[in-house]
């Protein structure tokens, strides 16, 4: 291998790696994110249903009950579970390529090796954008047409 070709495969190693590790606590924030609302959903509710039987002020309990339709709110519109079940899906493929480059080259590898490598990860990255748009991207169109139709 030469120096240059070894210098490419290194410099794109690494960046496999700093972009799995940032997309990995990515998935893990969206992750807790998800369990944290669920938690507070369950928790406030319980409170809630406690305090109607121990007779805690009105207000308080009201406040109470109105944070599980809040979180469930957020969790649907911002979807941190399937969020963070896509981040792991990518993570899964950036250590595929980051496995490929390290042990599934030939003994002596070419430039052409380490850039099918470099242009998976960019089919990668494309792909995975694209299934982001569709799943993930806010569409106020179709939220004002479900309101109109009465569909909400």
């Amino acid at each position: 291998m030469t120096p240059e070709i070894q210098k490419r495969a290194e410099r794109l190693e690494k960046e496999l790696s700093s972009a799995t590790s940032h997309t990995n606590r990515r998935a893990r924030l969206n992750y807790w994110t998800a369990l944290v609302l669920i938690a507070g959903a369950l928790l406030s509710s319980a409170a809630a249903s406690l305090g109607a039987f121990t007779r805690w002020n009105n207000n308080l309990i009201g406040a109470l009950a109105l944070v599980p339709g809040i979180a469930a709110l957020i969790e649907t519109t911002l979807k941190f579970q399937s969020k963070s079940n896509w981040r792991y899906r990518k993570v899964d493929a950036l250590n595929a390529l980051r496995r490929r480059l390290l042990y599934e080259l030939p003994e002596v590898p070419t430039a052409d090796n380490v850039a099918a490598i470099s242009d998976a990860w960019t089919s990668v990255t494309q792909s995975m954008e694209l299934e982001w748009e569709k799943q993930f991207s806010l569409n106020w169109t179709e939220i004002s047409q479900k309101h109109r139709i009465g569909k909400l």
